[in-house]
């Protein structure tokens, strides 16, 4: 008696965990979703009763009013006054690195605002589609969270995003205003819009892919649940020969949950890579933003530590310290991008595997011909996440950037040393 209260107990525990960690999992993604639309790199209005998503005239008008105002007027003016005049009056390595990666940080603000606005029908059309197909599958799905999911958002967000920024942009500001620098205020921010408008476009892509993850695994789920189906119908062979019709309505039902899983596969597939051709081009900066980052503040690293001593100058420690984070913040940003992307891939793939093991479970030639047909188009489908069919978004992208920046970095320091 008293182990099945304990049981009860438990199980009563586990599901309002569930149903808590569930809660937390979706207001996550709604936090998100509002910076996003803030920063307007989502100007779209999702309906609550409704459920679904409608492009905005109000937001619309709000993303461009934060176009001109912060992307183009504030930051192409601190980029002028702060970065181009510094050029003029002492050009060298350092300077020009750091104009590149910070005309290449606006440009892709820039480009991903367009581009949505320019798209913005299909997005909100395929918007609308991810959100019908998750809320089909969590009527049919046990209702628990992703718990690997929940606490990898959870860190970016905490440990990646909010706390070291705040610490390190903090000790930035009192560090200016300590050597009386005139720019001190306009600077910080500046400097800030930079390191949000980053977080932000990363965050928009890996929101995305953590999405789709998150929905194939409720889809990997109902397939593994009609897997136990099929095996309880093997079990009982000789019960279910006794009554042909039941078995037969069985196999009929089974049959068309496998159909229509499959169809939203497919179509979660075809939606996100639509998804990921229309920002082909937003991708294709962030990767070369997140480059020229590293590189500048690498070379700035060995600027302000080597050469200085080699000069007879004492270093400036709280420069180093600053570009110190800058490389692990874009070090970061740009695996949980790369993972994301990943962890999107080999959960679509998860189904074919979950389909073979109900192949060779399964004795009745007709369901056995149709998961048959279904592997087969699972294999050929490409679930990887490409930008403009040049290179694939894993971690042979981390690795091939990071060899590239070790080359160039040998060739600026022999050139330095050199000269």
């Amino acid at each position: 008696m008293f182990e099945k209260i304990r049981l009860n107990m438990f199980c009563t525990c586990t599901a309002t965990m569930n149903l808590s960690q569930q809660a937390l999992f979706v207001k996550t993604f709604k936090i998100i979703f509002k910076v996003l639309r803030i920063f307007g790199f989502l100007p779209f209005s999702f309906h609550a009763k409704k459920k679904f998503f409608s492009p905005s005239f109000v937001a619309s008008i709000y993303t461009v009013f934060i176009l001109l105002t912060i992307y183009l007027i504030f930051m192409l003016c601190s980029y002028y006054s702060m970065i181009w005049l510094e050029i003029v009056r002492a050009a060298n390595g350092k300077i020009y690195f750091k104009a590149v990666y910070i005309a290449f940080n606006i440009t892709s603000s820039v480009v991903a605002i367009l581009v949505t606005l320019k798209n913005q029908k299909e997005i909100v059309d395929i918007l609308n589609k991810i959100w019908q197909v998750w809320s089909l599958l969590e009527q049919t799905s046990p209702k628990m969270a992703d718990r690997k999911l929940l606490k990898s958002v959870i860190v970016k967000i905490l440990l990646v995003d909010v706390i070291p920024g705040a610490c390190v942009f903090s000790y930035r500001y009192q560090y200016d205003v300590a050597n009386n620098k005139s720019y001190a205020h306009q600077g910080l921010l500046f400097t800030l819009l930079q390191f949000i408008t980053s977080l932000n476009i990363h965050n928009m892509f890996i929101v995305l892919f953590y999405v789709g993850t998150h929905i194939y695994r409720l889809i990997n789920i109902n397939f593994s649940n009609l897997n136990l189906k099929i095996k309880r119908l093997e079990k009982g062979l000789s019960f279910w020969r006794l009554q042909p019709e039941k078995r037969n309505e069985i196999l009929h039902f089974i049959e068309a949950q496998l159909n229509q899983l499959v169809t939203l596969h497919f179509l979660l597939n075809e939606i996100t890579q639509k998804l990921v051709q229309i920002h082909a081009l937003t991708l294709l900066l962030i990767v070369m933003t997140d480059f020229l980052v590293i590189t500048y503040s690498l070379y700035s690293m060995y600027v302000t530590t080597v050469l200085e001593q080699q000069r007879g100058r004492e270093p400036q420690l709280s420069s180093y310290g600053f570009h110190v984070f800058v490389v692990y913040f874009t070090l970061l940003q740009a695996f949980y991008f790369v993972r994301s992307a990943m962890h999107y891939t080999k959960r679509a793939g998860k189904a074919g595997l979950i389909l073979e093991d109900q192949r060779n479970d399964c004795s009745e030639d007709r369901l056995s011909r149709t998961i048959t047909s279904f592997t087969v188009q699972m294999v050929y489908q490409d679930c990887r996440i490409m930008c403009f069919n040049m290179f694939e978004i894993d971690f042979t992208l981390i690795r091939s950037m990071l060899a590239s920046i070790t080359n160039y970095f040998v060739i600026i320091m022999q050139l330095q040393l050199s000269i």
